[in-house]
């Protein structure tokens, strides 16, 4: 197995990032599922604008069903 690069690391770092940054925005602005809208709304925005977003498929597979069981709970 070998280690991802830094740049893969520093990509997904500001993916995760921006995302946090998303979702703790709109959970202060008290929007029902800030935290999901809100990181969704960021990185899109920041792809849009030319930023390289990233998430390895591993960790995404487990996002996946993270917020499959937080959206089946609400």
């Amino acid at each position: 197995m070998t280690l991802p690069s830094r740049e893969t690391l520093r990509h997904l770092g500001e993916t995760l990032l921006i995302g946090t940054i998303g979702g703790v925005a709109f959970n202060a602005l008290s929007i029902p599922a800030g935290y999901l809208s809100g990181a969704m709304i960021f990185v899109a925005i920041a792809a849009v604008a030319g930023r390289p977003m990233s998430v390895p498929a591993p960790l995404a597979s487990v996002l996946y069903v993270m917020i499959g069981i937080s959206l089946g709970g609400a």
